[in-house]
């Protein structure tokens, strides 16, 4: 089956930097980043998608930075120093098979980005893929899922 942009897509939080979707046919999350993100804000959207992926059981976590400009140094590290280290974290991310990040269009922010998603896998072992647009990130979870079988 190939899912497109167009399949029913669930808005089920946003804040001033962040939304998050449910890609209800493939039971997926994703969490787009835009402009500037605050560190209130950036911290209000983890937390909300670790809850949220307990909450509907999904497997893949997709991390849209195409429109993020910065994250603050602050709230890079509270999300890899602190709150990957607890226990709400760890049960968020205990079931999923990993996180994809369609890259931002800034290299100083996806060179952070690597960096920090580096911090988190040595931390807890999940794995993060890139990709460079959403399409090519749903063909990725559709390729697993059918390896998966």
């Amino acid at each position: 089956m190939n899912h497109t942009l167009t399949e029913e897509q669930v808005l089920l939080f946003e804040n001033a930097g962040n939304q998050i979707m449910h890609l209800t046919a493939l039971n997926v999350l994703v969490l787009c980043l835009r402009g500037d993100v605050s560190e209130d804000d950036f911290k209000e959207a983890n937390i909300t998608l670790m809850n949220l992926g307990r909450e509907h059981q999904v497997k893949w976590v997709i991390i849209n930075e195409l429109e993020l400009r910065n994250i603050p140094t602050r709230a890079r590290l509270w999300l890899t120093t602190k709150f990957m280290r607890t226990a709400e974290a760890k049960e968020g991310i205990k079931d999923l098979h990993g996180f994809i990040v369609i890259k931002s269009a800034s290299r100083f922010a996806t060179t952070l980005t690597k960096v920090m998603h580096q911090v988190a896998t040595r931390m807890t072992g999940i794995k993060f893929h890139y990709h460079t647009d959403l399409q090519a990130a749903i063909s990725f979870v559709e390729r697993q899922s059918h390896y998966a079988r």
